[in-house]
């Protein structure tokens, strides 16, 4: 087995592990008060906005993977049709 392999084998199983280990989560007040049956709208307003705020920044990251892909596949694409394709192949370690 190869040593990286091995580690990265190693370091799934003690994080699975860790993982395992752990408790169950307690929420904040204002979200076991959002939970309860008779509860103002207040509480389930404010998990709405953090739901929010955290999409916008999955939606920025996930629009720069984009970018980054896209432009890397026009790269490739401008490289291969220049007649430079063999550069693309250096980097890749024949087996």
């Amino acid at each position: 087995m190869n040593p990286l392999t091995r580690w990265q084998t190693r370091l799934t199983f003690a994080t699975a592990w860790l993982v395992m280990q752990t408790t169950a989560a307690q929420a904040c007040p204002n979200c076991k008060f959002a939970l309860e049956a008779d509860a103002s709208p207040q509480p389930r307003a404010y998990m709405l906005s953090i739901i929010f705020m955290l999409a916008v920044i999955m939606s920025l990251f996930g629009a720069m993977f984009g970018l980054l892909f896209w432009l890397s596949k026009q790269e490739c694409r401008a490289l291969t049709d220049a007649g430079y394709d063999h550069v693309l192949h250096n980097a890749i370690p024949q087996r």
